[in-house]
């Protein structure tokens, strides 16, 4: 038999590609699949982000509105007009607070009805907000509530105490009122001079304000939103037939019945995420009676507990996966790429083996590709000097590659990370092992960049590292909106100081600074004098203006180690680290002749009143805060425009 040389030839030619093929193949589709779950990890925690800031932003929106009520309450209930009517009643006395509650509604434009119950449950003032205008009924029109559960429970409460009513539907006339009208009752127990019990004041707030501010603060959730009652009953849903199904005995338009196992996660926690066979779930809880700023005890008893809300958001499956497939698309096209690529190199590399000259040929067609790749690309040597940059790199970092070329990458050093998480980065690479995370760099201008980097160690064939290969992707856009969410949920957006929520974090780590070096700490209490006249005589553009400004002033005239925050409203917070009652005494009679002095825009001198308190043993932020509101009232009994008597302290 004759021996055929040239169809071994081909045939041994065809194995070897096939075996190489098959080789790059491995690689090349393991490397777009772990870029695919990469980059779909990345998505999934943008997302998860995205849904959970939405939510913390909507419950803090909620917060402030219940907390707006919750004052306006307090205001009427502790009304010194008010408290004159109510010790000794006259129609005269009765009329005119009646026609002041008629103003406030009128300017408020979301409340209902304004009520005094007095202590046998009749109605002795009630205002009605009917067709766009408050309205004083007729002492013929006043009824009897003392059967009604929202007084017989309010009257329980001791002073200082809220009630809050079920989030429901008015009712007019035993039947649902049509057009829907949601309705959250708030009252507090009242008290005359002689600390006798005189009733209830109540206030019936149109939750559609409060529903509108939820909706439109989760309007960019990829899913569906959704706020609950305690009970799993639709406040907010998706589905308008879902809403208030508790009203309609519509026991099946409840997340609990249908979501029962997801309803089950979301009342474990009070916040939280989670992902399950229907899709991902973020959840929020709102208690407007843990955050109320008129109790008097700091501790919440077990009814309070269980008045809640749950802020939800939910995507289902079907639109994680479509994303999924989104983050998919693109990547298909250039694995087929790189594979036909791949068998092409291969086919080249068998073929030219024999032929040094034409092989090196193909390696530098190999090479001409990589540098058209977008991501950016760098080489190192097992010493760190950088070999090779392509020109994504040149173009992300602002260098040219010969700028570059036997340099370290130190050149792109940011400072924004310590010398340990350097040192960690190398420890792992010249380990083996391959580095994941995102860095902060520095291009040539200055200029700074976020980049999620992955640092693959290069090996001969034998296991010895002889480079490494770096590959990243750009994602400052994605950490700056990030970071930008992250500012809206710790910053009051009108002064741009810290809100109430930062504060009472930075609290925290001051009370644990303060005690563990026994360094005094104490706490200011700032109210602008006759501001709702400033809103009534100026409007609400220029009583924002004198927020801005005043905050501008106070935050000027502190230490640089005090921290500032807007407490709400017209009230501001001061923390005092390393300052004794003195000391906070002098900051704060500084602060209210600065404040004296200073003409506002518009509006003319503004004058503030201060309450002060100092750490004691034992103390929480509500009793600080208790002896500094003590103080700020002490102030405005005695003329405002002062630094009130510190009580207790």
């Amino acid at each position: 038999m004759t021996f055929n040389f040239l169809k071994f030839y081909k045939r041994s030619f065809v194995l070897q590609w096939l075996i190489l093929f098959s080789l790059s193949a491995v690689v090349i589709i393991g490397l777009s699949a772990y870029y695919y779950y990469s980059i779909q990890k990345i998505e999934y925690l943008r997302l998860s982000t995205h849904e959970s800031n939405i939510l913390k932003i909507a419950k803090t929106a909620i917060e402030q509105s219940l907390e707006s009520v919750e004052k306006d309450l307090n205001y009427l209930a502790n009304n010194q007009d008010f408290k004159s009517t109510i010790h000794t009643p006259s129609q005269e006395d009765t009329e005119r607070f009646s026609q002041e509650c008629q103003l406030f509604a009128f300017y408020a434009k979301v409340y209902d009805q304004i009520r005094w119950i007095d202590e046998m449950g009749t109605e002795r003032i009630r205002i009605d907000y009917h067709q766009e205008y408050p309205i004083i009924r007729t002492f013929q029109e006043l009824q009897n509530k003392s059967n009604r559960y929202y007084f017989l429970e309010t009257m329980e409460l001791s002073a200082g105490k809220i009630h809050y009513s079920p989030f429901d539907l008015n009712i007019e006339n035993g039947k649902i009122e049509f057009p829907y009208k949601p309705m959250i009752r708030i009252s507090t127990p009242i008290f005359d001079k002689n600390n006798k019990r005189r009733g209830i004041f109540i206030i019936n707030y149109l939750g559609s304000e409060l529903l509108g501010k939820f909706s439109l603060n989760t309007s960019s959730s990829h899913g569906e939103s959704m706020l609950l009652n305690q009970e799993g009953y639709w406040l907010s849903a998706p589905k308008e037939e879902d809403e208030w199904g508790f009203m309609f005995q519509n026991t099946e338009a409840n997340m609990a019945f249908r979501h029962s196992l997801a309803w089950k996660k979301i009342l474990q926690k009070t916040s939280g995420q989670f992902q399950n066979d229907e899709g991902l779930w973020s959840f929020e809880t709102v208690n407007p009676l843990l955050n109320a700023t008129i109790l008097e005890e700091s501790s919440t008893d077990e009814k309070e507990q269980k008045y809640y809300f749950k802020a939800v958001t939910f995507i289902p499956n079907k639109v994680l996966d479509a994303q999924k497939e989104k983050l998919l698309l693109p990547i298909l096209p250039i694995t087929g790429f790189l594979l036909f690529l791949a068998s092409l190199i291969n086919f080249v590399i068998i073929h030219y083996r024999r032929k040094e000259s034409e092989t090196q040929q193909r390696l530098l067609q190999s090479y001409a590709v990589i540098q058209q790749m977008n991501d950016p690309v760098m080489i190192t040597d097992h010493g760190g000097i950088i070999t090779f940059v392509n020109p994504a790199a040149e173009i992300l970092a602002g260098y040219t590659a010969q700028e570059l070329l036997g340099k370290s990458p130190n050149v792109f050093k940011s400072g924004k990370h310590s010398k340990k998480e350097y040192q960690t980065l190398w420890k792992t690479i010249v380990s083996g092992k391959v580095f994941r995370g995102t860095v902060i760099n520095k291009r040539k201008n200055g200029e700074l960049y976020h980049e999620d980097k992955t640092i693959t160690p290069i090996k001969n064939e034998i296991g010895e590292i002889i480079g490494f290969v770096s590959t990243g992707k750009d994602v400052t856009e994605t950490s700056l909106h990030n970071k930008k969410i992250e500012y809206i949920a710790q910053t009051d957006l009108l002064t741009g100081i810290h809100n109430r929520y930062q504060l009472q974090k930075l609290y925290l780590i001051e009370l644990e600074r303060a005690q563990r070096y026994s360094l005094p700490f104490s706490m200011i209490l700032i109210d602008i004098d006759n501001f709702k006249k400033i809103n009534d005589t100026y409007g609400h553009d220029a009583g924002d203006k004198v927020l801005q400004h005043l905050a501008h002033i106070i935050q000027k005239n502190l230490r640089n180690i005090d921290i500032f925050a807007r407490w709400g409203g017209e009230e501001f917070l001061v923390l005092s680290p390393n300052a004794d009652l003195n000391a906070a005494k002098t900051i704060a009679e500084k602060l209210c002749t600065v404040v004296a002095k200073f003409s506002f825009p518009d509006v003319g001198p503004v004058t503030i009143s201060l309450g002060i308190s100092t750490f004691q043993d034992d103390d929480s932020f509500d009793s600080m805060f208790k002896r500094a509101d003590s103080g700020l009232y002490d102030a405005k009994e005695h003329g405002k425009n002062r630094v009130g008597e510190v009580k207790n302290d």
